[in-house]
């Protein structure tokens, strides 16, 4: 059970390590973004080339589904191994509220 309960949380971390960059590159506009390097704010110019060609950066959001998706089989297997099947459901539901929520 503590394998599974791990593997839950570690699953979480990495998915919001992929996920929390992709958020502030679409959060910030991209004025704002142009602002800041005329400014010349530390690492602007690089932000503002990521925001520029930011369909370039679909990688990022294809490894964050990837994880979720990696994630629910290696926590499906052992729960369907040591429990019951109904488990199995239970616990991909609850995978699924933990990473979107």
């Amino acid at each position: 059970m503590g394998t599974v309960i791990l593997l839950h949380f570690g699953i979480i971390i990495a998915s919001a390590q992929w996920f929390m960059p992709e958020a502030a590159f679409l959060s910030l506009p991209l004025i704002l973004a142009g602002i800041l390097t005329e400014e010349k704010r530390r690492k602007s110019k690089n932000f503002l080339f990521v925001i520029e060609n930011l369909s370039c950066s679909i990688a990022s959001n294809v490894i964050d589904n990837a994880i979720n998706v990696a994630g629910s089989i290696f926590i499906g297997q052992p729960v369907t191994f040591r429990f019951v099947k109904k488990w199995q459901g239970i616990t991909s539901r609850e995978m699924t509220y933990g990473i979107f929520e």
